[in-house]
C-alpha cells in the first residue's frame, strides 16, 4: 500500500507544478522582425551573442508594451505587434513590424543604433542575419531561434532602407574624420600589435592592476593622490561623455569596428587616462627629470589615442578632448600637489596691510615693466648707439619679512633688464644684475623707493 500511495503522491506533484508554471506569469518579453529570410537581432555585450530584440518586463506593463519598449530601447526602432507567437521559456515572444523603415548597411547587413537610447550601453549591434547562417556559437540562446523557425511565417516583412553606411547621420566633423580613420586602418592594417600595447597603456584595468606594484616605489601619499586623481577623471570622462553624447566611429560605419567599446565617445578616456596616470607616475621618478617624464607621457598618450583611431572606437576629435583633459586634470593635480609636497618649505602666514598701497604698488610695476620694456627694445633695435655697461649692484634692504621678499624678487625679475642675483644670509643686502647702470645710486634709489618701501608699509 506503502509504494502505490507514494506514486500517487508524485504524481499529484507533477502534476500541481505543471499546472503552476503554465499558469505563471511571463517574465519577459521579445519582439520578431523580419526581412525576407533575415531576422533582425542584437548582439549583447555581456556575451558577445546575438538573440531576439527583448527584456525583462517592468512593473505595471504589458508582455506587449515591453517588447516594443525593449526594441527601441535597443535599435531605437519603432514597432507594431501583429501577433502572438507563444511562449518560449519565461519569455512572451510577438510577431512585430516596424513602422518605419530599417536603416540597414550593404553588405554586412548593420542596422543603424544612432536613435537607439541605449546607445553604447548594453547592446553592441544590430543586425539583419539569415539565421540559417548564424553559427550555434554565436547564438545567445539557440533553442529560442529553433523554436521560432516554424512559426516565421505568422512574422509580417518590415521594409528596410539599405545604405552604405550611416555617416549621413552625423555631424560634419565625424563626416569629415570617417575617411581619415578609413585610411589610417588600411595602412596600418588588422595586425598592428604594438598598437595592442598603447590601448593597454590607457586601461583602467590595467593601471589598477599595476597600483600594488606601485606602493614601494611610490608610497602610501603619493599612490594615494594618484589613485584620487584616476577616480575624479573617471567621473569627468563620465560626465562629459553623457552630456556631449557623440557617437563612436563603428556607430556611422560598423565595419570600422576592429574593438566593442562602451557608451559615447567624446573625450576619449583611454587618453587622458594615460596622460595623467603616467605623466603623475613618470614625473615622481628620480632618475627622469620633470620635463623628461611628461615628455614621455604625452608620447605614451599619443600611442593610445592612436590607437583608440585604429580600433574604430574614437574619432581624432576625442583623442584631441582626450589630450587636453588629460593635460588640463594634470596640471590641476601637479599644481596641488607641489605645494602640499612643499609645505614644510613655506614662509610666515601672509598678513597684508594697506589695501591701498597694494594698489598703487600694482600700478607702479606696470609703469616701470613698460618703460623698461621699452628701453631694452631700444638697446636691441639700435645696438649701435652708446650704452652704459652691464653690472651688479649691492642694494642694502630694510625689508625682513619672508613673503615681502619674495614679492620684490618677482617684481626685480618680471621688469626687463634687471634680475635677481643673490640675497646675503641676513637678507640686509640684494645683488641685483642690470642690463645697463649709469649711476648705482640712482638704481638703488629706484628699488628702495618704488618697492621696497611699499612692501614694508603693506607687509610690515
Amino acid at each position: 500500500m506503502l509504494r502505490p500511495a507514494l506514486l500517487l503522491l508524485l504524481l499529484l506533484g507533477s502534476l500541481s507544478s505543471s499546472l503552476f508554471a503554465a499558469e505563471a506569469p511571463p517574465g519577459a518579453a521579445a519582439c520578431v522582425i523580419r526581412h525576407q529570410q533575415d531576422l533582425l537581432l542584437v548582439q549583447d555585450r555581456i556575451s558577445d551573442r546575438y538573440s531576439l530584440s527583448g527584456g525583462y518586463i517592468d512593473g505595471g506593463e504589458t508582455p506587449a508594451q515591453a517588447a516594443l519598449r525593449e526594441l527601441f530601447e535597443e535599435t531605437g526602432l519603432h514597432g507594431r505587434i501583429t501577433g502572438e507567437l507563444g511562449r518560449w521559456q519565461r519569455a512572451t515572444v510577438f510577431a512585430c513590424q516596424t513602422l518605419t523603415p530599417i536603416r540597414a548597411q550593404r553588405g554586412s547587413g548593420f542596422v543603424s543604433l544612432l536613435q537607439a537610447p541605449n546607445l553604447g550601453g548594453e547592446i553592441l549591434n544590430a543586425r539583419l542575419i539569415d539565421v540559417a547562417r548564424l553559427p550555434h556559437d554565436q547564438r545567445r540562446f539557440p533553442t529560442q531561434l529553433d523554436w521560432l523557425a516554424p512559426r516565421l511565417a505568422q512574422v509580417p516583412e518590415s521594409e528596410v532602407q539599405w545604405v552604405p553606411d550611416f555617416s549621413r547621420e552625423g555631424s560634419a566633423l565625424h563626416r569629415a574624420e570617417l575617411p581619415l580613420i578609413q585610411r589610417l586602418q588600411q595602412w596600418l592594417g588588422p595586425n598592428a600589435s604594438w598598437l595592442e600595447v598603447g590601448n593597454l597603456l590607457g586601461s583602467a584595468a590595467f593601471q589598477l592592476a599595476l597600483l600594488p606594484f606601485l606602493l614601494p616605489l611610490l608610497g602610501w601619499p603619493r599612490l594615494r593622490n594618484l589613485l584620487f586623481a584616476m577616480v575624479l577623471l573617471t567621473l569627468l570622462v563620465q560626465l562629459l561623455k553623457e552630456g556631449i553624447a557623440w557617437p563612436r566611429p563603428f556607430h556611422l560605419d560598423p565595419m570600422l569596428a576592429q574593438r566593442s567599446a562602451q557608451g559615447f565617445g567624446m573625450p576619449s578616456g583611454h587618453t587622458a587616462s594615460t596622460l595623467l596616470f603616467w605623466g603623475l607616475l613618470l614625473g615622481a621618478l628620480p632618475t627622469l627629470k620633470a620635463w623628461q617624464g611628461m615628455g614621455l607621457a604625452l608620447l605614451l598618450a599619443a600611442l593610445a589615442g592612436l590607437a583608440r583611431i585604429w580600433l574604430g572606437v574614437h574619432f581624432l576629435s576625442d583623442v584631441a578632448a582626450g589630450l587636453g583633459l588629460g593635460a588640463l586634470l594634470l596640471a590641476l593635480v601637479v599644481a596641488w600637489l607641489v605645494p602640499l609636497l612643499t609645505r614644510g618649505l613655506r614662509p610666515l602666514p601672509v598678513r597684508i596691510r594697506r589695501p591701498g598701497t597694494v594698489l598703487r604698488l600694482g600700478l607702479t610695476v606696470v609703469a616701470d615693466t613698460v618703460a623698461s620694456n621699452l628701453a631694452v627694445a631700444r638697446l636691441l633695435l639700435a645696438p649701435g648707439r652708446p650704452r652704459h655697461a652691464a653690472a651688479f649692484v649691492h642694494i642694502p634692504l630694510e625689508l625682513r619679512d619672508p613673503n615681502a621678499l619674495a614679492v620684490l624678487a618677482m617684481i626685480v625679475c618680471i621688469t626687463p633688464g634687471t634680475a635677481w642675483a643673490e640675497l646675503s644670509l641676513d637678507r640686509s643686502m640684494l645683488m641685483l644684475h642690470a642690463l645697463e647702470v649709469d649711476d648705482p645710486q640712482t638704481l638703488i634709489d629706484h628699488v628702495k623707493q618704488r618697492y621696497e618701501r611699499p612692501l614694508m608699509e603693506i607687509f610690515e
